[in-house]
């Protein structure tokens, strides 16, 4: 078992970033097999956080929800619309954690109308030495208006990212512990 940490791109590395959010949880009660379909299934994403109104492939002609490399996507929330493409998209297997990251661009609505930054996500799903699941999610920002932003609403996107991952577990340990058809882990199609 490999526990790791985000391999962040020069130009993406945190320390550059104008503003860093991390959020992590652990869990023994999902495994990181199990927790992938329902990460990468974009379809999914509105039942983790309220904040999330709809999602969608900026090709409307896939027809699998399921996030791959280089997919271009559309999340829109109360806050914001994001667009972004998915960099990497590595499920878990038992000697490597799982990994997606993805990389957009972030624009206001409402009151924040005007902000526009880019920011990149990262998630890897980590199994322990206990066998427990170690969740991360990072988020880099970057831009002009971030610190405005931040200013503005300096919690949004901590809880945000908190609650997005906290649901995601959440989802899936109610989703798999009701269920008699798991979703294989390999491909998030439903097992016979």
């Amino acid at each position: 078992m490999i526990t790791d940490r985000i391999n962040w791109p020069p130009k993406h590395a945190p320390e550059n970033a104008d503003a860093h959010i991390t959020s992590r949880i652990m869990t023994d009660k999902v495994t990181p097999e199990q927790v992938w379909p329902y990460l990468t299934n974009l379809s999914d994403w509105p039942r983790f956080t309220r904040d999330i109104a709809d999602t969608q492939f900026t090709d409307i002609t896939i027809a699998d929800p399921h996030l791959f490399h280089k997919a271009q996507f559309i999340v829109n929330t109360d806050r914001f619309s994001l667009v972004a493409n998915v960099l990497e998209a590595v499920p878990p297997k038992a000697d490597r954690p799982g990994r997606i990251s993805f990389e957009g661009e972030a624009t206001g609505k409402g009151r924040l109308e005007g902000i526009r930054f880019t920011f990149v996500q990262a998630c890897l799903l980590c199994e322990l030495h206990d066998h427990s699941l170690q969740a991360t999610s990072e988020i880099v920002l970057f831009g002009d208006d971030v610190k405005k932003f931040m200013t503005m609403d300096p919690a949004t996107i901590d809880n945000f990212n908190t609650e997005w991952l906290h649901g995601l577990i959440g989802y899936v340990t109610d989703h798999e512990a009701h269920t008699n058809h798991p979703r294989n882990p390999s491909s998030g199609a439903m097992v016979p």
